[in-house]
C-alpha cells in the first residue's frame, strides 16, 4: 500500500521533472547542496582577540541581551545566582544535560534546584551552553541534540547562555565552518537577543515567541 508520504514525494518528483534530469545535472545539484563555499565576509568582522570580543558584546547589547564576563568556569555559577536574584526569579532552573556545563559546579549547587533535560512549560529559567557565537551580529549558535534540546532556547521566559570566549567567531561563514565540523544536527539555531515582536500597533512586545530576556555569561580565555 502506498503511504501518504510516498504519494506526496511522488507528486513533488513529477512536478520537478526529476525523472527527466540528466546524470550531469543531478551531480551539479548534489555538489551545490553539499558545497561549503564561503560568502563575502564584511571587513568590520575581521577582528581577533579582545577586539572581536568587544565587538560581539556591543552587537549583542544592541539586541537587548545582557552580558556578564567572568574569568573562569568556577565564577559562572555565581553569576547565574546573581542573575536569578536580580530578576527576582526562583532559585530553580532547567539546564542542558551537556557535559559543557559540568565544570561550572551545578552538581554541588545545594542552594539551587537544578533539573537537567528538555524544557517544560512550567520552567521559568533555562541554562545552556553556546556552540558558537558570531561577533558580526551578536548572535549565538546552538545545535540540537540529546544533550542540547532546542526547547531550552525557546520555552522558558529567561534564557541564560554560557559562552566560552574560545567559541567566539567573527562571521557567519566562520560559524558554518564550525557547524560542518560535526555531523549536521537536526536543527541549528541562530539567536540574536530575546524574543520580540512589534506586529501589533507597532508596539514592541518582549517574549512574543520565546524568552523575554537573554543573558550571556562569557567565560574569558585564561
Amino acid at each position: 500500500m502506498t503511504s501518504s508520504r510516498d504519494r506526496i514525494l511522488g507528486r513533488i518528483k513529477t512536478g520537478t521533472r526529476a525523472a527527466d534530469r540528466s546524470e550531469a545535472d543531478t551531480k551539479v545539484l548534489h555538489d551545490r547542496i553539499h558545497a561549503s563555499k564561503r560568502g563575502i565576509i564584511p571587513a568590520q568582522t575581521k577582528l581577533e582577540g579582545k577586539a572581536k570580543l568587544e565587538f560581539f558584546i556591543a552587537k549583542a547589547e544592541t539586541q537587548g541581551t545582557s552580558i556578564k564576563r567572568v574569568r573562569s568556569s568556577g565564577d559562572a555559577l555565581s553569576e547565574v545566582r546573581d542573575f536569578l536574584r536580580q530578576n527576582n526569579l526562583p532559585a530553580r532552573l532547567v539546564a542542558s544535560p551537556s557535559s559543557q556545563l559540568d565544570d561550572i559546579g551545578l552538581q554541588s549547587a545545594s542552594d539551587l534546584e537544578v533539573r537537567r533535560g528538555a524544557a517544560e512549560e512550567s520552567d521559568v529559567t533555562s541554562l545552556t551552553p553556546v556552540y558558537r557565537a558570531i561577533a558580526e551580529t551578536g548572535t549565538i549558535v546552538t545545535r540540537s541534540g540529546d544533550e542540547t534540546p532546542s526547547s531550552l532556547n525557546f520555552v522558558p521566559e529567561y534564557h541564560i547562555a554560557i559562552l566560552r570566549e574560545k567559541d567566539l567567531v567573527a562571521s557567519y561563514e566562520d560559524s558554518w565552518d564550525a557547524v560542518r565540523e560535526k555531523e549536521m544536527p537536526r536543527t541549528v539555531n541562530w539567536i540574536s537577543g530575546p524574543s520580540r515582536s512589534g506586529d501589533i500597533a507597532m508596539t514592541m512586545f518582549m517574549g512574543a515567541h520565546g524568552p523575554r530576556q537573554q543573558h550571556i555569561i562569557i567565560i574569558e580565555d585564561e
